[in-house]
């Protein structure tokens, strides 16, 4: 229809059916007869794809030089042509859509057969992909676990060297009725031994700190894995704050290993008071002979007592403090990392220094002084009261937040 409109009007406009497709599409449906267009209908039609024809620009009305009386005048000389060209041009456009529609659908056929192997090489490729960054992340992991065990074999002597003289205070309040406080206790320990007096027992806790920190970390994750592999529908991996107190208590368990002989030693030479033993190794050297093993680890069920609702305390004091000053994009500065690890001490100790009582009490007394955890407990109440078991609260407190806060700030750093 659209090349018979060219031919009626005397001008072959253009012989591109999807040229003249693109101009008549706003007549098309509405124009019943070929007498009813004219020049303003045709110009309209033009303008209305000016712009979205590349090289068109309006000059086809001057060459044209369609007037509407030559269009009338000649529409009845030429109306029996106009219907002869367009039956032809119809059935002409219907071969070359049918023979166009046959290419096309040759083309799509061959293209999708071509597409599918891309497609299928493309999945392939992904899958691929997938699983080594799967496998990166995991080392990433691995890497970053490793460097967490140096991190704490690189920082927890130094540590221990800074926060020493506190525990050394610690013990001798609980294991002893001498002193009125804290004050009196560092008064009287320094007017005896010197201020060398405040680090005695240094040396069990700078060889064992190192194997006892890597020990908790790695059991810490240990613990996280079990929670994971208990509960294998969970919708998220993030920890709930029972499961990160069921994971930092899990961690106490194997590290009890390394704490309580670590421990005994420790104590021992904090309390003496005969010089009985000249350092740690003589120390360990006559506990082993005097008992074997067993005297080395007296005090485990206090340890165990002590460490495994206190390193619980711990996880959950930090994590729940870092949800509170953790800001919107989820990072924690440095200030916020220290109050967090400092705020996870106290709670810690806050709950743990009556079984660390306990414990003192258990590896500083004699030999057979009491029976085991349970008798000490009961002696002490009968004896001093309730409050003999929070003895050394306040310099575990002051060494809690500090040792703590730079403790958890360490691992961070190492995990990043």
């Amino acid at each position: 229809m659209y090349r018979s409109t060219t031919i009626l009007l005397g001008k072959n406009i253009h012989t591109d059916t999807n040229f003249l497709n693109a101009i008549f599409e706003p007549l098309k449906g509405g124009v019943q007869e070929i007498s009813t267009f004219d020049k303003d209908t045709l110009e309209a039609s033009f303008m209305l794809q000016k712009g979205s024809i590349p090289g068109f620009d309006g000059t086809i009305f001057e060459s044209l030089n369609i007037k509407e009386e030559n269009i009338k005048k000649e529409n009845g000389k030429n109306n029996l042509n106009s219907k002869t060209s367009i039956s032809n041009s119809y059935t002409e456009t219907e071969a070359t859509s049918q023979k166009s529609s046959a290419v096309d659908s040759k083309q799509s056929n061959t293209t999708t057969k071509a597409t599918i192997p891309k497609i299928k090489f493309s999945m392939k490729t992904l899958q691929k992909n997938t699983l080594e960054q799967d496998r990166k992340t995991e080392n990433d992991i691995e890497v970053k676990k490793r460097k967490i065990s140096i991190n704490g074999i690189d920082e927890a002597p130094k540590k221990k060297k800074k926060k020493h003289p506190f525990d050394t205070v610690k013990v001798r309040l609980q294991t002893s009725n001498s002193y009125s406080g804290l004050i009196d206790c560092v008064k009287q320990t320094v007017a005896k031994d010197g201020l060398t007096g405040l680090y005695r027992g240094m040396t069990a806790p700078l060889i064992g700190v190192t194997p006892m920190f890597a020990l908790s970390f790695f059991s810490y994750d240990m613990g996280q894995q079990l929670v994971y592999s208990l509960t294998p529908k969970r919708e998220t991996k993030q920890l709930s704050m029972t499961e990160y107190a069921f994971a930092g208590g899990f961690s106490a368990i194997p590290t009890t290993v390394i704490t309580t002989p670590m421990e005994r030693v420790k104590v021992v030479m904090q309390t003496q008071t005969d010089n009985k033993y000249k350092g740690m190794f003589d120390a360990a050297r006559g506990m082993f002979a005097e008992g074997g093993l067993k005297s080395l680890y007296r005090g485990s069920v206090a340890t165990l007592a002590r460490d495994v609702p206190g390193s619980a305390a711990y996880f959950v004091g930090y994590e729940y403090t870092a949800t509170l000053v953790r800001p919107s994009d989820g990072s924690l500065s440095v200030p916020a990392e220290l109050f967090a690890g400092g705020m996870a001490g106290v709670a810690m100790w806050s709950i743990a220094i009556p079984p660390d009582v306990i414990k003192s009490r258990i590896q500083a007394a004699p030999a057979g002084t009491y029976k085991g955890f349970v008798d000490c407990t009961a002696q002490m109440i009968k004896n001093e009261g309730p409050g003999a078991l929070f003895k050394g609260l306040g310099p575990a407190l002051l060494r809690a937040f500090p040792a703590n806060g730079d403790k958890k700030l360490n691992q961070n750093n190492a995990l990043n």
